[in-house]
């Protein structure tokens, strides 16, 4: 326990009483049967022990369930309304057109490349004046404004109560405490969105070779994994070619030579009908983690991913600069012959 008592080498007793002000006052007293670690040096116990203890008693005494049950509610009703209203989500348009949609690009530039994104974390305490303000700007939106206003007015409410309760500190910070944990759910929320718009941009940028190449990938995956596991390929290996605009006939095809590479046993029929009960039952979008890990559990590592992708822009790019040579010289060609003609036609007007 945080006082050091020991809770069963300890007596206790209170006493109820109204001082000059007519106030009810409680006063709890504390005693060790047997004295073991409290000398007259250190009778004092922790604030902490005792603000943790008076809020104990306090909810024993008096049930605020329904003004908390509230606070609660008016929380995750902002949360809910700020996703119902798409707020800390920045469309891959490039059409910003409100405030919010152009700090939410601002920030998506400045935002750490590495190590943890979380509002609360070092790495963010840089562009973190900048994630307040876009906060600040969705809950003052018109959409969410009323809401907010109610959440504070209640966490002013329950201040109160807890000054009459437990008296005032200089160190009660509760009404700003529960704005810091709006400010870092919502906070968190626009870094979850970031990496969803980043990984969009990714994906994105693999259409092109991917909606080429991915018949000519040599997928396979050892045939000793679990049905489970299976089930979880096949579910990312569809959502990756569905992505990249491959039709269900393609699909399937794509998913069967990647089951019949890998030589599994069961019918490839009954193992498909599988895969669509998972995809109608629990579908999450693609992300570049389940990207690249699907590549890598069948048999495509990054960096030789990186290598196709390469050798397929190198050749494309050897392809035009030899179409652009080719049109370059029969140009030049048809400027010649052209020019032939014509200083023969200027020879026989002159003969």
């Amino acid at each position: 326990m945080d006082s050091g008592f020991d809770i069963h080498n300890v007596k206790w007793y209170a006493c109820l009483h109204l001082d000059s002000k007519k106030n009810y006052n409680f006063h709890f007293f504390f005693m060790e049967v047997k004295k073991t670690k409290y000398k007259h040096s250190d009778r004092l116990l922790p604030k902490s022990a005792i603000k943790k203890f008076k809020s104990n008693a306090l909810n024993y005494l008096i049930n605020r369930d329904d003004i908390l049950k509230l606070k609660d509610e008016l929380f995750m009703g902002i949360i809910k309304d700020v996703k119902i209203n798409n707020l800390t989500n920045l469309k891959n348009d490039k059409l910003f057109k409100t405030s919010i949609e152009k700090k939410l690009n601002k920030l998506y530039k400045q935002l750490p490349k590495e190590h943890r994104l979380q509002y609360n974390s070092p790495n963010l305490n840089e562009v973190r004046p900048l994630v307040d303000s876009i906060i600040s700007d969705i809950l003052n939106h018109q959409n969410i404004v009323n809401s907010y206003y109610k959440y504070i007015e209640k966490l002013h409410d329950i201040d109160f109560q807890n000054k009459q309760y437990y008296g005032y500190s200089k160190d009660d910070n509760y009404v700003n405490n529960q704005i810091k944990k709006l400010y870092s759910r919502i906070g968190n929320d626009i870094l979850s969105h970031y990496k969803g718009y980043k990984s969009e941009i990714f994906l994105n940028n693999q259409k092109e070779f991917l909606s080429k190449n991915i018949f000519k990938l040599n997928l396979k995956t050892n045939n000793n994994i679990t049905d489970n596991k299976k089930i979880d390929l096949g579910v990312s290996l569809y959502k990756i070619a569905t992505y990249y605009n491959l039709n269900k006939n393609q699909t399937r095809k794509l998913i069967q030579k990647w089951y019949n590479k890998s030589k599994f046993n069961s019918s490839f029929d009954n193992y498909y009908n599988d895969l669509l009960l998972k995809m109608n039952s629990n579908f999450n979008p693609l992300t570049i983690t389940e990207f690249y890990k699907t590549l890598n559990d069948m048999n495509i590592s990054n960096s030789n991913y990186h290598n196709l992708k390469q050798n397929y822009y190198i050749k494309k790019f050897v392809y035009h600069k030899m179409m652009y040579n080719a049109l370059n010289h029969i140009k030049y060609e048809n400027e010649r012959i052209e020019k032939e003609i014509i200083e023969s036609m200027k020879d026989e007007l002159n003969y």
